[in-house]
């Protein structure tokens, strides 16, 4: 990607770079970007992947579209807009998550303003701390929805079949990120719903909506960050529960944050990669019944 109207490529490593600081279910990086003629390509790194503990593939999903948020507003940070395709050939290669094209053009600015939490993120919150201010929950609030998700202040509820919806505030299996990929499965968390504990949900539960979940639960900590907060993450382990009708992705502790150590990356240079055949300016994407051309 070289020329006037795409970034050099020192811009695309700061934000890939950024990629790499997105929270994770995953102990690294769960995906790899490929630099085409034009664009920016998202895949799944599949070798990371354990079907043991992760047998649909969410937690890989929901790590892949934080990192999509970050590489997004990394470059609107860099005073770049730009244009996603998600998913482009589900049918034919699943692992291939997005199609990013940078554009030369005012970014969105609620993308720019969450630039600079990027390096401030942290996921360890204090336990018992001072509460979090309403107008901070609201803002986490506004920032899951403008990626499509619903974040809520309501606990999760257990489906059980032939008897209908469990009572509000039942107890919850929820495991902590850190504890998902070991090889095997994690023994799950008992977590009582509160006030604290705000719901990252979507309407379906396909994989779409688990890269947009993703996507979202970036948007969410960066807000917090903004903000001076940390943010717990806790994946929902169990298939069958709902909150208000929709499909609960992931559990999010807000609080104010301890002093942590940097986190160790990845090297750029490990995920970021050429397309092994640069795509030309014909290729093509069916998407939804229209046509993008990269």
């Amino acid at each position: 990607m070289s020329g006037g109207r795409v970034p050099d490529l020192t811009v695309v490593e700061k934000a890939v770079a950024a990629a790499l600081r997105a929270p994770t279910v995953y102990g690294g990086s769960p995906g790899q970007w490929r630099i085409g003629h034009s664009a920016l390509h998202l895949f799944a790194d599949t070798a990371r992947w354990e079907p043991a503990v992760d047998p649909d593939g969410r937690a890989l999903m929901l790590s892949c579209g934080a990192a999509l948020h970050h590489f997004r507003v990394s470059f609107a940070g860099l005073g770049w807009s730009t244009r996603v395709v998600r998913l482009p050939r589900p049918a034919d290669e699943p692992g291939h998550l997005a199609v990013v094209t940078p554009l030369p053009a005012e970014p969105p600015p609620e993308e720019a303003a969450l630039a600079g939490a990027i390096d401030r993120r942290r996921d360890r919150p204090r336990h018992g701390g001072r509460p979090v201010p309403r107008e901070y929950v609201d803002g986490m609030v506004r920032a899951a929805a403008r990626e499509g998700a619903v974040l809520q202040r309501e606990g999760l509820v257990r489906l059980r079949p032939g008897a209908g919806t469990a009572a509000r505030g039942a107890r919850h299996r929820v495991v902590a990120p850190s504890r998902v990929i070991s090889g095997r499965r994690p023994p799950a968390v008992e977590v009582r719903s509160a006030p604290a504990v705000l719901v990252l949900s979507t309407a379906d539960d396909t994989p779409l909506a688990w890269l947009r979940a993703g996507e979202a639960w970036s948007a969410v900590v960066l807000t917090a960050a903004k903000y001076g907060l940390a943010v717990r993450t806790d994946r929902v382990f169990e298939a069958k529960w709902t909150t208000a009708g929709r499909i609960p992705q992931a559990a999010l502790h807000p609080g104010w944050p301890l002093p942590v150590a940097e986190p160790v990356l990845a090297d750029v240079a490990e995920v970021l990669e050429p397309l092994e055949v640069l795509e030309p300016l014909e290729v093509r994407y069916q998407v939804s019944g229209s046509w993008y051309r990269p």
